[in-house]
């Protein structure tokens, strides 16, 4: 869809997690965005799917419970409102319909990124 110009290229951050935001420690408000190394030209979807491949896991990203890594299906429905309430409005209705299937693509690069880092001497990931 990208490539025949049905999603606009947005400022996106491409790694998009909860650990990358600074909270104030009195109020617990979010201040800022923070690890800004990664924020390119990209899509929207891969920037919501991230977001869930790390907020709606059962377990952390680097658990060695494997077999307990699944979508809570509450914390997605939770991000997507929240998400959806404050972008709806800047987001064409392409990039709404396609949010979803961001968690897919995500899911399926970053499997592709730690398989070739594992091949290759785990070196960036460090998945051993």
């Amino acid at each position: 869809m990208k490539n025949a110009g049905l999603l606009p290229l947005r400022v996106t951050h491409n790694d998009t997690k909860i650990n990358n935001v600074l909270f104030d420690k009195d109020t617990k408000k979010a201040l800022t965005v923070i690890d800004l190394d990664t924020v390119m030209p990209g899509l929207v979807g891969h920037d919501f799917g991230d977001a869930i491949r790390f907020a709606a896991n059962y377990v952390a990203e680097d658990s060695k419970e494997y077999e307990k890594a699944g979508v809570n299906l509450d914390v997605f429905e939770a991000f997507a409102k929240g998400f959806i309430s404050k972008t709806a409005h800047t987001l064409t209705e392409n990039e709404l319909s396609t949010l979803v299937l961001g968690c897919f693509v995500l899911a399926c690069e970053l499997s592709t990124r730690f398989l070739d880092d594992y091949i290759t001497g785990d070196r960036y990931f460090k998945i051993r």
